[in-house]
């Protein structure tokens, strides 16, 4: 196994949360870097909006102006039963610093962040994976994979990514941003809780005849089951159906979007034309056991995974990578301080304790439909932090 140079911070994953990681501790001055097991940034994917908290911190990092270019600005958050429409949140009222939400695929997110790297010095070593480490007094000692293609099988060939050489990568702190099937969550002995029933989804992406689709997002509701709308850039639209069982799920022909429409949003008028992609989707709510010990700490989908009405998982997760930076470059700096990342284990696997709660029936009740919905709302909304508080507020006063 050959030794390589060694760095303060290793950050498995590349994807949204991991390559802010990055980011972040490079401007405050940490060497370090980020490994992935994929050979480049994902070319789409089930997240796909930035919250108005999230817009505020990637704000701060300079990437205001490449986020609204590449982004759809979301202004207003319908509320429906059916054909009825129950409320709307409106954003701009929030008293958020940035108030909207922006819908941008999770890919697009991650050219930007990658872009920021590269110009800072910063390369993304693509089709790395770790294995192990070893903890020593003052550092870890990983172990490093190159994943390689190679063509198996016979008489059938099939290319499969397959671990090639290894090397050793020493490290004062090591982070796991690599997602739901996390090579380091199992490393610290952090297991994956479930906290409700698996959801099923059938997602739907595609261009409709509308040349301008506005800035309302629309979450509908329909015998307990939850819809997201999200209007895109050019015209362009996703659907998210929630669906009682995994093989309706399965079902995403351009019979079942039509029959989903008629049945769910009488009120959408646009045109479905062009059906960019479809996918059934299986969320397991769940929350890793831990958020970190020692030297090893998690941040989004390595330590939680929500269902993607509201976008939470991604979220959370750039939330937690600045709260994380942050005390990272504590642990790391002159007084070598590891309360803050003491605390941010503490505060993050409290927050996740108490972020599932009871769930709605199949009918919302007249006299307090709204009651009944908060705790899916409180998941369901495009916010984070107190912006879901006070969009709460904003509901219970205008349903008075």
């Amino acid at each position: 196994m050959a030794r390589v140079d060694s760095t303060q911070v290793l950050i498995c994953g590349a994807g949204p949360v991991g390559l802010y990681t990055a980011l972040l501790l490079t401007e405050f001055g940490i060497r370090c870097r980020t490994i992935d097991r994929t050979p480049r940034t994902n070319i789409h994917s089930y997240a796909l909006a930035l919250h108005p908290r999230s817009i505020e911190l990637l704000r701060r990092a300079g990437l205001e102006s490449e986020l609204n270019a590449q982004g759809h600005r979301i202004t207003r958050v319908g509320i429906l039963e059916g054909a009825a429409n129950r409320a709307a949140v409106d954003l701009a009222t929030l008293d958020a610093e940035t108030p909207y939400a922006l819908v941008l695929p999770q890919s697009a997110l991650e050219d930007i962040l990658e872009r920021r790297l590269r110009a800072l010095g910063v390369a993304v070593q693509w089709s790395k994976e770790l294995t192990g480490f070893r903890e020593g007094d003052a550092e870890l000692c990983c172990s490093v994979a190159n994943v390689v293609d190679v063509l198996q099988g016979y008489p059938v060939m099939r290319m499969e990514r397959v671990r090639g050489s290894a090397s050793e990568v020493t490290c004062e702190y090591l982070v796991g941003a690599d997602g739901y099937h996390s090579a380091v969550r199992p490393l610290i002995g952090g297991e994956y809780a479930r906290t409700a029933p698996t959801e099923h989804y059938s997602v739907f992406e595609f261009h409709t005849t509308a040349t301008d689709i506005g800035g309302e997002m629309r979450i509908s509701f329909h015998r307990g089951l939850a819809s997201a709308f999200w209007p895109m850039r050019d015209g362009a639209c996703r659907w998210s159906f929630q669906r009682a069982t995994a093989d309706e799920a399965d079902r995403t022909s351009v019979s079942d979007f039509k029959k989903l429409l008629e049945e769910r949003a009488p009120w959408f008028a646009p045109n479905p034309t062009d059906i960019r992609w479809t996918s059934a989707a299986h969320f397991e709510p769940a929350v890793a056991s831990t958020f970190g010990r020692k030297r090893v700490y998690l941040v989004g989908d390595s330590a939680h995974l929500t269902p993607p009405i509201g976008v939470h998982s991604m979220n959370e997760g750039i939330f937690e990578a600045h709260e994380l930076a942050l005390a990272l470059a504590a642990a790391c700096g002159g007084n070598r301080s590891r309360g803050p990342l003491e605390r941010y284990t503490a505060q993050r696997e409290e927050f996740w304790r108490r972020y599932y709660t009871d769930r709605p029936g199949e009918a919302l009740p007249d006299d307090d439909w709204l009651g009944a919905l908060i705790p899916r709302l409180r998941r369901a909304l495009p916010l984070s932090g107190d912006a879901i508080h006070l969009a709460i507020q904003q509901l219970e006063r205008a349903h008075v």
